[in-house]
């Protein structure tokens, strides 16, 4: 505080008066006979007077509004960053005018062709213009570049011309070309400048005026004009360094360091907007969230803020329509998969927009209003909407913002989302991009990116989601789409051709709608899914329905889940025992879900038990899938094999939690355009659902004598081995630990859950139990050759065993390995091993 105001509130100095830190504060202060500044405050007094009268005909103190302003000093007194575009000058304040020079008088002789010599220079602060006006009664009139009249053939050689050079080089010629106007004396060409209007110029931190001509000591004149510097009155901030100082401000702002912001795009963005006259002026309080805050600032602007992921800085991109068509990458059914394209349609549009301003004059709130009349015509009235830009402080701006609000509002503009591969990495949002799709009868449609995102570390694909952009309408084509083949499909619900009814393993409990399971479930809960689908392209869903007991005791079918239309198909070709398969392909699909990529699909018809359940993890047309997943193992399986096809999202559980050992009792419901299947139409589905969910995953990537896979038809032969033992390792799996992330069958051993361990059993080729190795902890077991009794080839079922205090748990599958233990044993093609007439076991002979 300064000290004579510090003295006036009884302190000795400022030192020693609380700073009120935290807190704004206005004093109004005044000496009896003394108007003065105090320390930069001002006081004003009434001579013969203790202060001053301060009234309106009211014994009240009348209310006090102030209008304050930080621009090039940041809240820390540290300078603002990039102080030249800091400031925008606001079009609608008055513009003050200095006067810097009343005559240049700058002598014809001292003219250069560059403006580097001979000129005089002018600085200006960040939002000054230069005036530049000729008057009569200065120094000189005009100026000639010859010795005298009639010099050489030059009739006319009096110039009514002068040039500037800004700070960054520019040269720009006033009053004339570059080479006259041409004047046949002097007093002509001074009648021609005073004519002129005056030059202003801003936007540079200097300029320099000077004649254009070669250095020389036989011109004649010189140029004098007056110049004047005109400041307006009010000024706004640029957008880019309120969200800049927003970010970085360690005391009120996010403290982001400045090493993390992109200040070449912030810089291009304050110089887009500085060239808008884009200022604002708008208060930010605590009681707000900064975040809030600098969206506010973005909605203004129509900008984006994102980290760059390949700088990792925050970057401010602007969308604007600085780019060439003929130069953007293209979109096509080559290059990527659409999905949800969509167009809006005429009832979603908005032909009136309603923007609110705030006026600098008296702080109050005024409105501009734009229409669309072509539109309101066509809709047969007014569909309004309204943007409060409360930052803009001047009408011309608001009048730009809502008809730039009003372009985009009022056209039925196209989306979709694109999926494509990883060489369109350097998409951000506010990119463009053109998109053309011969199915929508779309060509080089100009797109902008509303978002990006790069899928997890390993997918192939990206994904953008994409607008129409309005400043490329007039850019693409749109052609008429052929003739519709159309045919009407519209039926009468039937019942679905295929059912599957299962216990839903952790995973997909875990992850699915019924919110009681996923937040805390205790055994013996379990979920069931329902897998329903059919080759009738009118029914879209389903309804799930079970016979419920009432709390008078009867009972009542109610609906207690709505499931997808599953997609089923069969395998093209025989899918191998092996840990992961390329290039799969299926056919004869029939219902909506389809295989995608980091989807799922259940191989076969052998129950909970026997099936498989592969994720896919490239979706190409073929598809790359990681075989035998969750709770199941790889498995071979011939072409023509039924598979199921569900991923995260896919509807297919009952919403109702129920019991391990519970059977189910449930009717599908189809629904079509037309109705709702009968529940007298559908046929009960019943099933008894099991443990599934509780059950310990199995082992994974179980090597047998250093063996992945073997097939009982192809033993792995271990007749030369040299130790006394088949040694059989393994990758442990903890199902609680795959709820999110899936593990592939060769990934690396995990810890298993708390009482969990592995068991290996030894049986012959007719699945009778021979020895038992269980409670083996670790990932190996060297399975000893007493196990293996008489028996010549055996099979080795490895599997998990968990016990609680829920009971004791088993896998719900088990991988096997058939090894050939004795020596040489002779097999028939059936799997048998021939037996002499005495009971012996034939030997071949080495």
């Amino acid at each position: 505080m300064p000290d004579g105001l510090a003295q006036k509130l009884g302190r000795a100095n400022g030192a020693s008066c609380p700073g009120y830190r935290g807190i704004a504060s206005i004093f109004f202060t005044g000496t009896s006979g003394l108007t003065s500044l105090i320390g930069g405050i001002l006081t004003k007094t009434v001579a013969n007077t203790r202060g001053f009268y301060w009234t309106a005909n009211t014994p009240y103190l009348p209310g006090v509004w102030a209008k304050v302003q930080r621009i090039f000093k940041r809240a820390d007194g540290t300078d603002q960053w990039y102080p030249e575009k800091a400031a925008i000058p606001n079009p609608g304040s008055v513009s003050v005018e200095t006067l810097l020079d009343a005559d240049t008088a700058i002598p014809a002789n001292n003219s250069s062709l560059d403006g580097l010599s001979g000129g005089i220079t002018f600085t200006l602060a960040a939002g000054e213009s230069l005036k530049i006006v000729k008057t009569a009664g200065l120094t000189y009139g005009a100026w000639s570049f010859t010795p005298f009249d009639g010099y050489s053939g030059f009739t006319n050689s009096w110039r009514a011309d002068f040039s500037l050079r800004d700070a960054e080089g520019n040269i720009t010629n006033h009053w004339g070309a570059p080479a006259g106007p041409f004047y046949l004396n002097d007093a002509a060409a001074t009648a021609y400048m005073l004519a002129q209007p005056a030059v202003i110029v801003t936007g540079s931190s200097a300029y320099t005026i000077f004649l254009n001509d070669a250095t020389v000591n036989d011109n004649r004149g010189g140029l004098s004009v007056a110049v004047y510097k005109l400041s307006a009155s009010v000024m706004d901030m640029n957008p880019a360094h309120i969200i800049r100082e927003c970010l970085t401000d360690t005391v009120w702002g996010m403290g982001t360091p400045a090493s993390a912001i992109d200040d070449a795009a912030f810089a291009a963005a304050a110089d887009t907007l500085f060239a808008e006259n884009f200022g604002l002026s708008l208060l930010w309080v605590r009681q707000s969230k900064i975040e809030d805050f600098v969206q506010e600032i973005l909605d203004h602007i129509q900008g984006v803020l994102y980290v760059d992921p390949s700088t990792g800085l925050l970057t401010l991109s602007l969308v604007r329509g600085d780019y060439d068509a003929g130069t953007l990458e293209e979109l096509t059914p080559d290059n990527c998969d659409l999905t949800n394209f969509s167009r809006k349609l005429w009832g979603d549009i908005v032909n009136e927009i309603i923007v609110t301003w705030t006026n600098p004059e008296n702080e109050q709130e005024e409105t501009i209003t734009v229409q669309d009349d072509a539109s309101i015509a066509t809709q047969g009235g007014v569909v309004s909407d309204s943007r409060n830009y409360y930052g803009v402080r001047n009408p011309q701006l608001a009048m730009d913002l809502a008809m730039r609000d009003l372009r985009s509002a009022g056209q039925p503009l196209a989306s979709c989302t694109a999926e494509v591969s990883r060489e369109f990495w350097s998409k951000r949002p506010a990119s463009v991009i053109k998109l053309t799709w011969p199915e929508y009868g779309i060509s080089e449609l100009v797109m902008r990116v509303q978002s990006v995102e790069y899928g997890k570390p390993g997918d192939p694909t990206i994904k953008l989601d994409l607008m129409e952009d309005v400043y490329g309408l007039d850019i693409g084509e749109y052609s008429a789409p052929p003739s519709t083949s159309w045919e009407e499909i519209s039926s009468e619900p039937e019942e679905a051709s295929e059912i599957e009814i299962f216990t839903a393993p952790f995973f997909f409990a875990a992850n699915s709608t019924v919110a009681a399971f996923v937040d805390s479930p205790e055994y013996p809960e379990v979920l069931a899914g329902v897998l329903a689908t059919s080759d009738n392209n009118d029914i879209f869903e389903a309804e799930l329905w079970d016979e419920v007991t009432l709390s008078n005791g009867t009972t009542e079918w109610q609906a207690t889940a709505t499931l997808n239309i599953i997609g089923r198909g069969t395998l093209v070709n025989d899918l191998a025992l092996e840990a992961s398969s390329t290039a799969v392909l299926f056919e004869n699909l029939i219902g909506q879900t389809v295989p995608t990529n980091s989807g799922f699909v259940i191989i076969g018809e052998a129950g909970e038990t026997g099936n498989e359940i592969a994720q896919i993890t490239l979706a190409d047309g073929d598809y790359d899938i990681a075989r035998g997943v969750l709770d199941t193992v790889p498995r071979a399986w011939p072409a023509g094999t039924k598979c199921w096809f569900v991923d995260e999202s896919t509807l297919f559980e009952d919403g109702l939690i129920r019991s391990s050992g519970e059977t189910v009792d449930y009717k599908v419901l189809t629904r079509t355009s037309v109705n709702l299947l009968t529940l007298e139409a559908a046929t009960l589905q019943s099933y008894t659902l099991t443990d599934r969910p509780w059950l310990p995953n199995r082992p994974a990537n179980v090597v047998a004598y250093g063996e992945a896979f073997s097939e009982a038809a192809l033993p792995i032969d271990a007749t030369a081995r040299v130790d006394p033992w088949i040694t059989v390792s393994w990758a442990n799996r903890n199902r609680l630990d795959e709820d999110t992330v899936i593990l592939g069958w060769t990934d690396a051993t995990m810890t298993p859950e708390t009482g969990q361990t592995t068991a290996i059993e030894v049986r012959d080729l007719d699945g009778n139990l021979v020895t038992t190795h269980d409670g083996l902890t670790g990932t190996s077991f060297d399975v000893p050759d007493a196990s293996f009794g008489i028996e010549e080839i055996v099979e080795l079922r490895v599997f998990s065993e968990r016990t609680d205090a829920d009971g004791d748990f088993v896998s719900l599958q088990y991988f096997s390995h058939w090894v050939m233990v004795g020596g040489g044993v002779r097999i028939t093609e059936a799997l048998d091993q021939r037996i002499t007439e005495g009971g012996d076991v034939r030997i071949t002979e080495d």
